[in-house]
């Protein structure tokens, strides 16, 4: 193999992942398996979301994203943690049932969604789309 550039000599095993001297790759060189890991790991990461279904009130987990509310028994209320601790996450919630029972989503307070305390909504197929803000001080309704 000729010295292209500083090329480390050597087989192809060798200088696999190594490069040139100055620190760039040589894309002739890259490891095969380190990108299947990088592309499992990103589609790890795309996994479907759990869609959480409540009939009652509901605290938010750091590991919910989906909530569909069928209010049919009664009013349900859907409280939020605080904002900091989602910050950048995107929360959904529908409302499935014909009912003129309500779904809220409450704030923890003192935060504030959009500048109210909640928001809430009796019309059936309803949805809320909410992220805190970057700072984590609020919610926002998208």
């Amino acid at each position: 193999m000729p010295n292209n550039e500083g090329y480390k000599q050597g087989s192809a095993e060798k200088n696999r992942g190594q490069g040139f001297k100055d620190g760039r790759v040589d894309p002739n060189q890259v490891d095969i398996q380190e990108n299947k890991r990088a592309v499992k790991k990103v589609e790890k990461q795309s996994e479907p979301l759990d869609i959480r279904r409540v009939k009652e009130d509901y605290r938010i987990t750091n590991s919910d994203r989906v909530v569909v509310v069928d209010a049919s028994p009664a009013a349900v209320t859907i409280t939020l943690p605080k904002a900091a601790t989602m910050i950048n996450r995107t929360l959904e919630f529908k409302k499935i049932d014909s009912t003129a029972n309500a779904m809220k989503i409450e704030s923890n307070f003192p935060e504030q969604i959009d500048g109210a305390a909640s928001v809430s909504t009796t019309t059936q197929y309803a949805i809320f789309r909410l992220k805190a803000d970057a700072k984590g001080k609020c919610w926002l309704v998208l």
